[in-house]
């Protein structure tokens, strides 16, 4: 049995980019920085994000320097170097959901729990307004 499951948080290092496949897709790309200390020492790790659909829209929504929690799978991308001709490699977030986070004012109060960005879309048909009763259902004795 495997298991491929990725739970990173950090803040977004550039603003996301958005594009769309030629089938309409959304597929985003981002990066970000987790920190993390050593003893006095501070470590930080950036990782690339990528996300598609549903995520891909909600990441695009943040800005630079927004404190995420990604949720995905590890993907490593493969390529050839064209100057050394060596073969290099790096692992990617494929991410399947994206929150923001929001820390607890310093005066003490509870945190709020992380959100979820909402994705630009088109609105929504309004469905018809509903038929005028008639005759018959005014009879109706409740």
């Amino acid at each position: 049995m495997s298991a491929n499951i990725v739970i990173i948080g950090g803040n977004l290092t550039r603003d996301p980019e958005l594009t769309y496949t030629p089938k309409g897709n959304a597929v985003c790309s981002a990066s970000i920085a987790n920190n993390s200390k050593s003893g006095e020492k501070e470590i930080v790790t950036f990782v690339d994000v990528e996300a598609w659909g549903y995520a891909a829209e909600a990441l695009a929504t943040l800005k630079k320097g927004r404190p995420v929690m990604i949720q995905g799978r590890l993907k490593q991308e493969t390529w050839q170097d064209k100057t050394t001709g060596n073969q290099r490699s790096k692992m990617v977030v494929v991410a399947w959901d994206v929150a923001t986070i929001v820390f607890a004012p310093k005066s003490g109060d509870a945190p709020e729990p992380p959100s979820r960005p909402q994705p630009t879309a088109p609105p929504a048909a309004q469905p018809p307004p509903p038929a005028a009763p008639t005759d018959a259902e005014d009879d109706i004795p409740f």
